[in-house]
């Protein structure tokens, strides 16, 4: 006769091994950024401020992205709304 607890031992082997892979996994896709070398970073920003000056549905997402979690000042959400026409104006022509 075999013990009660062995029937759940095959399986908790199992999940746990592949909570390590999945941990695994995640942590190498984290890596990337990481990776990333300082061209690409400057190529990724400067491509990021272009589509924030010509884009405006992109630049609506970011600026709420970015400022709508600012909830517990008013003055702090209106200055981060106010950086983007001051960092990243948007270019004539592309109201």
């Amino acid at each position: 006769m075999e013990p009660p607890m062995s029937k759940y031992l095959y399986p908790l082997v199992a999940v746990i091994a592949l909570g390590c892979l999945t941990a695994e996994a995640a942590a190498q896709s984290m890596s990337y950024s990481i990776s990333e070398t300082p061209e690409e970073n400057v190529r990724k920003s400067q491509w990021y401020d272009y589509l924030l000056s010509i884009n405006a549905r992109f630049r609506t997402y970011r600026i709420h992205k970015e400022c709508d979690p600012i909830n517990y000042s008013l003055g702090l959400r209106q200055g981060c709304v106010v950086s983007f026409d001051t960092y990243e104006p948007i270019r004539p022509g592309y109201h």
